[in-house]
């Protein structure tokens, strides 16, 4: 039992009681079947030196800025992909990190809940449309993921037989890599999943997508 191997381990439980403080409001312990909000998805931020090292770092995250009376936890976080990292900044836990927000919005903070993809200190705010409702809020995540990072760093696009039989074939001064091609029916097509298999995978494969139809 999951439960059991967290709350026997005294690190393990030490880190469990830190993440629920944060997540109650009081920072109490009140209820001995608590369930984190996000359903152990994510990480929370109270300082502005972990905020700030996250959203310089290579990795892809997704932040979730919030108040404790408007936040947007749920189920949907425990959907997102392992390759988009989950992290929790509440504006009213650090004065630091409300005034680097107040930067990045030109001055005044934003209307929250807030969701913010960010990577490389590169950040891009939106809130959910009706789409993200109809194909629920993970999926539109993943979507608007593959507009904001660098789509050709983790998937290079092919643009002809010629550069498709290039890439396929036997190399005798080339790479052993593992080579992969996803076909598509239309170059404009992105897909999250085929970055997050160019990213589990690393400098162990090389992916690239071909399209049936050029535009």
């Amino acid at each position: 039992d999951l439960s059991y191997e967290v709350l026997s381990d005294p690190q393990r439980r030490q880190a469990y009681d830190a993440r629920r403080g944060l997540f109650s409001e009081d920072g109490h312990d009140h209820d001995e079947d608590f369930h984190a909000p996000d359903h152990g998805a994510g990480k929370v931020f109270n300082t502005i030196a972990e905020y700030s090292a996250a959203v310089a770092s290579g990795d892809l995250w997704l932040m979730h800025i919030y108040i404790d009376a408007r936040e947007m936890f749920g189920h949907w976080m425990a959907e997102l992909p392992a390759e988009i990292r989950l992290g929790h900044v509440n504006l009213q836990r650090s004065e630091d990190i409300v005034q680097e927000v107040r930067r990045m919005f030109s001055g005044s903070l934003p209307q929250v809940p807030l969701l913010m993809l960010c990577q490389m200190s590169e950040c891009e705010p939106f809130r959910l449309s009706f789409q993200a409702q109809f194909f629920g809020i993970a999926e539109f995540v993943m979507q608007k993921a593959v507009s904001f990072i660098d789509y050709p760093q983790y998937v290079k696009h092919l643009d002809n037989d010629d550069e498709l039989s290039y890439f396929a074939a036997f190399h005798p001064y080339g790479t052993s890599m593992l080579r992969v091609v996803a076909i598509l029916e239309d170059r404009r097509e992105r897909h999250f999943e085929l970055v997050s298999s160019a990213i589990r995978m690393g400098t162990q494969v090389r992916m690239v997508r071909f399209a049936i139809t050029i535009w």
